[in-house]
C-alpha cells in the first residue's frame, strides 16, 4: 500500500477549498501543464470568490502562461480589497521578474494601486 499517497489524499480533505484549490493547481503546474492548473485555480475561484491565495496563485500561474494582463487583474483584485498586500504583491512580481517573466502589466496594477490612495510619486516610480 502506498501511504504517501494516502497522505497526500486525507492532506487535500482536510485542507480548505481554497487550499486545494491552489495546491492541485501547484501540481498541475509542476507537471507541466499550465492550462489546467489556470482551470483548477478558476474553479476554485468560482467556489472561494473571496481568496486572495487563489488569485495570488492565478497571478503567477498567468503570469508563466504569457497572460500578464489576466494576472494583473487578478493583482488589481487584491489590492482593492486588501491594500496592506501590496508587500506580498511586489514579492510576487519580484519572484516572477526573477525567472525572466514580463512583469510590465502587473506593476500597471501597483501604480493603479498608489494612485487610488493619492500616492502619486509611488505611482509614477513603480510605472
Amino acid at each position: 500500500m502506498d501511504f504517501g499517497n494516502l497522505k497526500d489524499i486525507v492532506k487535500d480533505l482536510t485542507q480548505s477549498a481554497d487550499k486545494r484549490a491552489v495546491s492541485k493547481a501547484q501540481k498541475l503546474f509542476a507537471k507541466g501543464q499550465v492550462d489546467k492548473a489556470i482551470e483548477a485555480l478558476k474553479e476554485g475561484h468560482a467556489a472561494s470568490p473571496e481568496s486572495n491565495e487563489i488569485l495570488f496563485e492565478m497571478a503567477r500561474v498567468l503570469t508563466f502562461a504569457n497572460r500578464a494582463g489576466e494576472a494583473a487583474d487578478a493583482l488589481r483584485t487584491i489590492l482593492r480589497r486588501n491594500p496592506r498586500a501590496l508587500q506580498r504583491v511586489n514579492e510576487m512580481l519580484e519572484e516572477v521578474r526573477a525567472r525572466h517573466q514580463s512583469v510590465g502589466p502587473l506593476y500597471d496594477a501597483v501604480a493603479e494601486h498608489f494612485i487610488r490612495h493619492d500616492d502619486l510619486k509611488s505611482a509614477l516610480d513603480e510605472g
